[in-house]
């Protein structure tokens, strides 16, 4: 009885690509498309790829293929030996399923070194290594980078569309890139903080949390807002935070658009603000609403600068002075509002935060009180 063992087919070998003549032209029709290639440009992204083992194995030198007349022309030029730049993320995208599906893989190494982003509407061109600055572990770096490589049997995938704001994307390539991000404002702040944290960028969320002083490298400057107690640590009298790098940070905060109250009772003067503050991170803190100033605390009204005792004399001579309903008789009461200001936490008891204000810009008048008001939204 006689058997048959069946053998797969072999890979071409070295001999077999040298055996054809370099000028030998090939003619590759892909849809309505005549594509005349030499050997020798076959063989420059292999010489093991789709059309050189077909054509070592065909006895016919045409081949017709139905992909896109479009992606193979630039496959064309590539193997002749031109760069390629794709146009879009749907052209880069085509070309990498293309590569895939052809085995080119120079073309494949190639087109693999960026990333075609479309982020609202916006296309960016990128290399996937500038995304190695902000970490290891971040949104591109991750799932995003996995999902973009061809699957090993189908060959496709989708462009890469993000529904975020292209206008702040550009600040974060700028901090990939090394360089510093000019904040505007704290709206500007905040929509920075919000897509830092939606790309997982762990070093600029840090960088945007914090801010660490130039003339005394032992604090750290924190809006309320992104204040984490379970971070706080308490050494004797002094308050730190704890943050990623080896050494404790003094703790100082910056605050918002808030009212304070002087209480003064003949010369002495007290201040209040109108209610403990809760953090946001965790309600069960709270910075008391009594308050010190730092004896060097900078106070701005308009242009004008003032040192806390300027500013008490400056307090003085105001006819705006109200009775106190709370304390004494003798103790008369006067609000102003805070635009924004700068103060050291210098204790810690039971949750609760005492502050003592290092500076602070006032709002001196009822017209830049009024230049803060927003208006109402016209779309509904």
């Amino acid at each position: 009885m006689s058997s048959t063992t069946s053998q797969a087919p072999t890979e071409p070998t070295v001999n077999s690509f040298t055996a054809v003549s370099l000028n030998t032209i090939f003619t590759i029709i892909v849809c309505d498309q005549v594509h005349n290639i030499s050997w020798k440009s076959l063989l420059s992204d292999g010489p093991n790829n789709f059309f050189t083992r077909h054509f070592l194995k065909a006895k016919s030198r045409i081949i017709h293929i139905d992909r896109s007349p479009e992606t193979f022309a630039l496959i064309t030029r590539h193997m002749r030996g031109y760069s390629i730049i794709p146009e879009d993320e749907c052209q880069n995208q085509d070309l990498l399923n293309d590569a895939h599906y052809f085995g080119l893989k120079k073309l494949t190494r190639l087109l693999k070194q960026f990333v075609y982003l479309n982020v609202g509407g916006t296309t960016f061109r990128l290399r996937w290594e500038l995304f190695n600055k902000d970490g290891p572990h971040n949104y591109f770096t991750g799932a995003l980078r996995h999902l973009h490589s061809p699957h090993p049997t189908l060959g496709e995938s989708a462009p890469i569309y993000i529904q975020r704001d292209p206008e702040t994307f550009k600040d974060i390539i700028r901090h990939l890139q090394g360089y510093s991000i000019h904040i505007r404002d704290e709206q500007h702040r905040q929509q920075l903080l919000s897509d830092s944290q939606f790309y997982l960028l762990r070093k600029l969320r840090d960088k945007l949390n914090t801010s660490i002083t130039r003339e005394r490298h032992s604090e750290i400057l924190l809006h309320i807002e992104d204040i984490k107690p379970s971070q706080i640590e308490v050494i004797g009298k002094e308050v730190y935070y704890k943050q990623d790098i080896p050494k404790l940070l003094l703790l100082t905060i910056q605050m918002n658009d808030f009212n304070i109250c002087c209480h003064r009772v003949m010369n002495d003067c007290t201040f209040l603000l109108e209610q403990d503050i809760k953090l946001v991170r965790d309600p069960q803190w709270a910075i008391s609403n009594k308050i010190e100033f730092d004896k060097d605390c900078a106070i701005v009204i308009g242009e004008k600068y003032f040192d806390i005792q300027q500013y008490l004399s400056h307090l003085s001579q105001q006819n705006q002075w109200e009775r106190c309903s709370i304390h004494d008789q003798n103790c008369v009461i006067q609000w102003f509002g805070i635009e924004k200001a700068i103060a050291t936490v210098y204790s810690a008891e039971l949750k609760m935060l005492f502050i003592a204000f290092q500076k602070m810009q006032i709002i001196g008048s009822r017209i830049q009180a009024n230049m803060k008001r927003d208006f109402l939204s016209t779309s509904y």
